[in-house]
């Protein structure tokens, strides 16, 4: 069962960062109006996956990576709306 719980666990976390990723990548295509280059993108990556990290630490520690919140999801808008909250604050 901890196996199954600490791989619920890591996919929660790529499916994460991949939404993270890919909305930094969305957000500076609109910004530039266009595809942007490598160098761009790469300028921007090493910040955003600071407050990524920070983003990933904030939400475990509300517990939204907990196998409990994933089987039991009416404490799942609470935890997330928490959640979503600290971010906003971080940023």
């Amino acid at each position: 069962m901890a196996n199954k719980t600490r791989q619920y666990f890591w996919y929660l976390v790529a499916g994460d960062l991949t939404c993270f990723y890919l909305g930094l990548y969305l957000s500076l295509a609109i910004r530039v109006l266009g595809w942007p280059n490598l160098e761009f993108l790469t300028l921007h990556v090493l910040p955003f996956t600071v407050i990524f990290i920070i983003w990933i630490i904030v939400l475990y520690i509300t517990g939204l990576y907990d196998f409990r919140t994933i089987v039991f999801t009416e404490r799942l808008a609470r935890l997330l709306i928490n959640g979503q909250l600290v971010n906003s604050g971080i940023v």
